[in-house]
C-alpha cells in the first residue's frame, strides 16, 4: 500500500510537469506575434532579418515538444500542421487560438487527471492508517497472549520443580492457545518420565533376579502395555541363558534356563549396533529371515513382536532384555527408546542381583579351596563336582519347570561347599592315610553339621542384612550330599524326596568323583568301572531320576572328566 501510494505520488508530479510545459504555450503566442511585427517592419525582407529565423526555429523546437507530450495523453497534435501557420501572413493568429484551445484541453485533462490520482493517495492513506491501526491490535494481542504463553510455560516449570521435591502437581492454568497446548504436553512427557523413573527407584533392590522381574514387569506395563517380558545372560563361552521371564498370556514355553549359542542367532548383530531391535511380525521373521527354536517357542506362547536390548557394563554386552507383545506391528520407535532407557536404569539393579549371588558364591568357593587344600584335595576335584552338579542339575530341568535357572545357578555355585566342615574334623582324623575306626568314622560324619552351623550363621546375618536367605541351596547341599534314597545315610537318615534336591544331585556328582580320584588310601577307579559301581547304587543310594539324568549328559560329564584331571593322575 505504501508502493501504491508512492507510485501515485510520482504520477502527480508528472502530470504536473506536463501542465507546466503547455504553459509555455502563452510564451509562444507572444513570439508569433513579435515574429509577424518583424516581418511587417521589414516590409517583406524577413530573410534578411537574422532574429526572424532564429525565433521561427525556436518556435519550431517547442512546438516538436509540445508534440512528445501529446502522444502520451488522449489530444490529437501535429506540430508539421502548425508550423505553416506561424509564416502565413493571414493565418497565424488561428495559430493563436489553436493554441490556447490546446493548452485549455490539456489543463482540463492534467485537473482530472490530478484530482484522481488525489483520491487514490487518500484512500492509500485510509488503507494505511486502518493498517496500521490493525498492526497495533494484533501486536497487542500478540503481545498478551505471549505473555498468557511465559506464565504459562513457567506454571509448567514450576509444576515440574513441585513434582521433584513433593511429587505433587500445582494446578495448571487454563489456556485456550494452541499454543500452550505443545507446552502442555511436553510438560506431561516430562512428568510422566519422571513418574518412571522414580518407580524404577523405587523397585527393591535386593533380591533375586525371581524376586525382581515381577515388580519390573509391573513398572513397566504402567507406561508400554507388554505383555511378556525377559532376561538372558550371555556367558564367557559365547551361550545365552535365558533367564527369568514374566507373561500375561499364560504357559512360557522359552523356559528359564534354556541356553543357546549366541552365533546360532542374530543377536551378534544387536551387540555390535548397541541399539534395541524391533521385529514387528515374528511370523515372518522366523519364515523368512531366521529360523530358530528360540522364535518358534516364542510364537507358541501367542508373541508377535518384539524389542530387544542389549544390556552392556563396563563395555561389556552381559546380557539381554526381551520385551514381547501378542500384537503385531505394535512396536514404536518411541516404545525402543523409552525400553532402552528403562534398560539404562535398571540394568545396574538387575545386575547387581546377579552378582551378588555370584559373589556370595564366590566367597564360599574360595573357603572351600582352602579346606580342600586341608584335605589334601585339589581345586579340580570342587571344579568336577560343580560341573557335574551343574550338568544333572540343567538336565533334570529341561523336564521339570520348578527347577530355574537359579537353582542351576546355585547348584553350580554352592556344589563346592558340600565339605566345607571338614574344617572342624582334626587332621588326625581327616589326613588319615587309612582306614577310620568306627569312632574316627563318627567324627568325621560331623563334618555335615559343622558344615551346617557355618552356612546357618552366614545365612543369619545375610538376612539380617538384606531380608533375603542367599544360602538355601547351599544348605541343602551339605545337609543332603550324604544322605541315601534309601534313607540309611546321614547325618538325619533322611529318605527319598525328604532329602533335599540339591543334596541329591551332589551326592551323585561326589561319589563319581570320588570313585574316580585317587586318594590315600585308594587308587583311582576306571571311568567305565565307575559308572557300572553308580548304577548298582540306583535306587539305593541314589535318587533314580538324578542318576538317569546323570547318564543322559555322559557325554559332556566325561569332556569335563577329561578336562579337569588332576596332575598326578
Amino acid at each position: 500500500m505504501l508502493l501504491l501510494f508512492g507510485l501515485a505520488s510520482l504520477r502527480l508530479a508528472y502530470y504536473e510537469k506536463i501542465a507546466n510545459d503547455f504553459s509555455k504555450i502563452n510564451a509562444m503566442v507572444l513570439e508569433v506575434g513579435k515574429l509577424h511585427n518583424l516581418y511587417h517592419d521589414s516590409k517583406g525582407q524577413i530573410q534578411e532579418v537574422p532574429e526572424y529565423a532564429e525565433t521561427l526555429s525556436k518556435l519550431s523546437k517547442e512546438l516538436r515538444e509540445l508534440e512528445k507530450y501529446s502522444s502520451q495523453i488522449p489530444i490529437t497534435f501535429s506540430s508539421d500542421e502548425m508550423l505553416p501557420l506561424i509564416t502565413d501572413e493571414y493565418q497565424y493568429l488561428r495559430f493563436a487560438t489553436i493554441l490556447k484551445d490546446l493548452q485549455r484541453k490539456v489543463e482540463n485533462w492534467v485537473y482530472d487527471r490530478v484530482r484522481f490520482v488525489n483520491k487514490l493517495k487518500n484512500v492509500a492513506l485510509y488503507i494505511i492508517i486502518a493498517s496500521l491501526g490493525s498492526m497495533v491490535v494484533v501486536l497487542l494481542f500478540i503481545w498478551r497472549s505471549f505473555k498468557h504463553y511465559l506464565e504459562y510455560v513457567q506454571q509448567s516449570m514450576e509444576n515440574i520443580d513441585s513434582f521433584l521435591e513433593h511429587e505433587k502437581l500445582k494446578t495448571q492454568l487454563k489456556s485456550t492457545l494452541k499454543e500452550t497446548e505443545g507446552v502442555r504436553e511436553s510438560t506431561e512427557k516430562i512428568i510422566n518420565e519422571l513418574k518412571f523413573d522414580k518407580e524404577l527407584l523405587n523397585i527393591p533392590t535386593v533380591g533375586t533376579l525371581e524376586d525382581i522381574v515381577p515388580n519390573i514387569f509391573e513398572t513397566l506395563n504402567k507406561y508400554v502395555n507388554v505383555d511378556r517380558i525377559a532376561f538372558a545372560f550371555l556367558d564367557e563361552l559365547g551361550n545365552v541363558i535365558a533367564e527369568t521371564a514374566v507373561s500375561k498370556a499364560g504357559e512360557i514355553r522359552l523356559r528359564s534356563g534354556f541356553v543357546y549359542r549366541l552365533d546360532h542367532t542374530t543377536l551378534s548383530k544387536i551387540i555390535e549396533n548397541r541399539h534395541p531391535r524391533i521385529i514387528n511380525d515374528l511370523q515372518h521373521y522366523y519364515e523368512n529371515v531366521h529360523k530358530s527354536e528360540v522364535t518358534r517357542l516364542i510364537l507358541e506362547e501367542g508373541m508377535r513382536s518384539s524389542i530387544t536390548v542389549p544390556i552392556f557394563v563396563n563395555h561389556r554386552c552381559i546380557g539381554f532384555f526381551f520385551v514381547n507383545s501378542t500384537k503385531a506391528n505394535f512396536f514404536t520407535e518411541e516404545n525402543a527408546s523409552r525400553i532402552e532407557r528403562f534398560v539404562r536404569i535398571i540394568k545396574g539393579l538387575i545386575y547387581n542381583s546377579y552378582i551378588n549371588q555370584e559373589l556370595i558364591a564366590t566367597t564360599a568357593r574360595t573357603f572351600a579351596d582352602i579346606v580342600e587344600k586341608k584335605d589334601l584335595e585339589t581345586g579340580e576335584h570342587l571344579t568336577r563336582v560343580s560341573m557335574y552338579s551343574y550338568l544333572i542339575a540343567s538336565r533334570l530341568a529341561k523336564d521339570d519347570d520348578r527347577l530355574t535357572p537359579k537353582f542351576i545357578r546355585e547348584v553350580l555355585w554352592f556344589s563346592p561347599l558340600h565339605d566345607i566342615g571338614k574344617v572342624g574334623i582334626p587332621d588326625k582324623i581327616l589326613l588319615k592315610p587309612g582306614k577310620l575306626t568306627k569312632e574316627e568314622f563318627e567324627i568325621m560324619k560331623t563334618h555335615v553339621i559343622i558344615g551346617e552351623g557355618v552356612l546357618q550363621k552366614m545365612s543369619k546375618n545375610l538376612i539380617s542384612k538384606v531380608g533375603i536367605d542367599f544360602m538355601k541351596t547351599a544348605r541343602d547341599v551339605i545337609i543332603g550330599h550324604h544322605e541315601k534314597w534309601d534313607g540309611s545315610g546321614y547325618p538325619y537318615g533322611l529318605k527319598g524326596e525328604q532329602i533335599p534336591l540339591a543334596g541329591r544331585i551332589v551326592a551323585v556328582a561326589d561319589v563319581f568323583d570320588a570313585l574316580t580320584s585317587r586318594r590315600p588310601y585308594k587308587p583311582a577307579f576306571k571311568f567305565e568301572t565307575a559308572l557300572k559301581m553308580l548304577r548298582q547304587d540306583r535306587g539305593k543310594r541314589f535318587d533314580p531320576v538324578v542318576l538317569d539324568a546323570f547318564f543322559d549328559v555322559l557325554d559332556e560329564v566325561k569332556r569335563t572328566y577329561e578336562l579337569h584331571q588332576d596332575k598326578d593322575r
